[in-house]
This record gives C-alpha cells, structure tokens and sequence, in this order.
C-alpha cells in the first residue's frame, strides 16, 4: 500500500523520515518540507494538495514544485537566533542541566548582594565609616543591576514551554528582544562602581562580581553582540 510521508524542516521532535521510510518499505515516499514545523499539512496550501494529489492517485509521481516557494514558519520570522536560548531550550527538552556558564551569573549575583549586604550592616556599626562617607550605595547598584539581569532571564526561562512551542530551539522570541540588552546592564553599573567607589572593598567586590555576570551571560550566549 502506498504511503506519504510527510517531514517538517523546523520539526525539532519528529523521528528521521528517510529511517521510516525505509522501515516501512519501498512503498513509503517521502516528501521534505523545509519550511515547515510539526504539522506539515496545515503549513500551507502546497502540502495540501500534495495530499489531495496523493489520495486521487497512490501510485502517480507528485509534482512537488510548488515546495521550493514555501516561506517559513511565521513564528520563526519572529525569532532572534541567539545562541543562549537556544542552547537552554534544548537542555530543557532533553532533561540535561542548563550550561554551566549561564549558572555562574547568578552566582556572581549573590556574590554582589552578600557584598552590599554585609557592606550596609558595617556602615551602621562602624562610626569612622560614617565620618568618612563610606556608604554601600553603588554596590547596591551593581547587586541591583546584576538581579535585574538574572531575572530577566528567570522570567523568560519560565515563560517558556519548549514541549508545545518549538520556537525556543531556535532562538529568541521577539517579544523578547529586549531581553539581552539587560544582560549589558550589570557591566556598566559594575564600571560605574569601580570607579567611583573602587577604594572601598565592598564596591570592589560587587563591582567585578557583576561585570562577572555580564561576561557570564555573554559567555553563553545571551549577548546582543555574540
């Protein structure tokens, strides 16, 4: 009995076609839409009447140039192909951890709190820190800044459903698009602080911790520039 296979170019969950091709025997034909996702059918109006075609007639050779003026997905005209999200999206899915480089940048985030914090509560008990205008302001900044980024990212990250959508594994919605630009924020503020607060430990520390988020994040692939 004739069989039609048909095979989304942008279905990141089907089997290979050309081995259910071959499992099922040479009966089995297949037909590629590379600008497709998961049900090719409704992906427009070629690969139904390919479909119609093949019911009409099994054994009658398909026409299968109207394939090659095909557009993609809508969705995935939307997509800013950044290789963090797509990485994390594809971990998601198949169970693994996220990178560890995208972890480093909420730790270096807890690092910058720790330092704002324990920079706040020396400011209260230490007089001469008072007298000398030592204040904890710019590494809350920086810690500040660094939260901002990481919950950016939380946010889109459980936003997300990789099973449902296949949009994740392949970059960035672009409802999002604004979502690496924070990912800059840490760096900036972190310099800031270096600079005008450097000779205080407190700003130090929180100042390369959140550059160290920024770098963290661009590492992975979260940055509008890599």
């Amino acid at each position: 009995m004739p069989i039609l296979i048909l095979a989304g170019g942008y279905d990141a969950f089907q089997p290979n076609a050309a081995e259910v091709a071959a499992w099922l025997g040479p009966q089995a034909r297949v037909v590629e839409f590379a600008f497709a996702a998961h049900g090719v059918r409704g992906a427009g109006v070629c690969p139904r009447a390919l479909v119609s075609a093949f019911l009409a007639a099994p054994q009658t050779p398909l026409d299968t140039a109207c394939v090659a003026s095909m557009k993609p997905p809508a969705f995935l005209e939307q997509v800013l192909p950044l290789r963090g999200p797509v990485q994390l999206a594809t971990r998601l899915v198949s169970g693994q951890a996220p990178p560890l480089t995208l972890l480093l940048a909420p730790l270096a985030a807890l690092v910058a709190l720790a330092a704002a914090v324990v920079a706040s509560v020396g400011r209260r008990r230490s007089k001469a820190a008072l007298t000398a205008n030592i204040g904890p302001g710019w590494t809350w900044a920086a810690a500040d800044s660094a939260g901002i980024a990481v919950a950016a990212v939380a946010a889109w990250v459980s936003s997300i459903d990789p099973i449902v959508s296949a949009a994740p594994l392949y970059g960035l919605p672009s409802g999002w698009s604004w979502l690496p630009w924070f990912q800059l924020l840490p760096a900036l503020v972190g310099a800031i602080a270096l600079w005008r607060g450097g000779a205080h430990r407190s700003n130090r520390i929180a100042g390369i911790a959140v550059v160290l988020v920024s770098l963290a994040f661009a590492i992975a692939g979260w940055s509008p520039f890599f």
